[in-house]
């Protein structure tokens, strides 16, 4: 369809309906036929919110045209109540959706990581970030992802920090690493 060549997938913070945060990131898409032009629905319907599945957050996602369709793998959030910030420590790993459209998203198998996080004291054994495009070469899909470690202390309450000076400028902060992970081709699933 000419009139949605170009995709732009924004955010809409919105009242939480779960434990957690009072505010959640909903992601919405809009199309055009050009950069110039996109079109947003009367009454937009997300394409990915934390209500439509079991995590609480959902913060990045990739999505990426691949076999007539699109996959949209995504940061599958949810927290750990141990007494740091507001809601506890925050996890993610990274999980698909998918859609044959380009409107319509459906959870793969959503109880199943596509890119697990690091076993314990593991650079990144505390949450995932994907990257925002699909690399295809040969027989292979490659998805470039950042991984934090589980020493976080989670967003703000100053209370909780470490004791590091840079974490007083910033009022939090996690060593972030680049991460691959390859799947054979065709392989999202199986």
């Amino acid at each position: 369809d000419p009139e949605r060549r170009f995709k732009l997938v924004w955010q809409n913070l919105e009242e939480n309906r779960k434990p957690g945060p009072p505010l959640i990131r909903t992601k919405y898409l809009v199309c055009g036929p050009d950069i110039d032009h996109y079109t947003a629905d009367a009454n937009p319907k997300p394409v990915l919110s934390p209500d439509g599945g079991r995590e609480t957050e959902n913060h990045f996602l990739m999505l990426a045209p691949y076999a007539g369709g699109y996959v949209m793998p995504y940061e599958y959030g949810w927290y750990v109540p141990d007494g740091y910030g507001n809601h506890g420590t925050y996890h993610a790993d990274v999980r698909l959706a998918v859609s044959r459209d380009g409107k319509e998203f459906q959870r793969i198998q959503p109880h199943q990581k596509l890119i697990r996080r690091g076993c314990q004291g593991e650079w990144d054994d505390g949450f995932l970030v994907i990257s925002d495009k699909l690399i295809v070469k040969d027989d292979t899909l490659y998805l470039f992802y950042c991984g934090q470690g589980h020493e976080w202390s989670s967003w703000p309450g100053s209370h909780n920090l470490p004791e590091r000076s840079f974490l007083n400028n910033s009022g939090s902060a996690r060593l972030s690493r680049m991460g691959l992970a390859t799947l054979p081709l065709d392989r999202f699933t199986c």
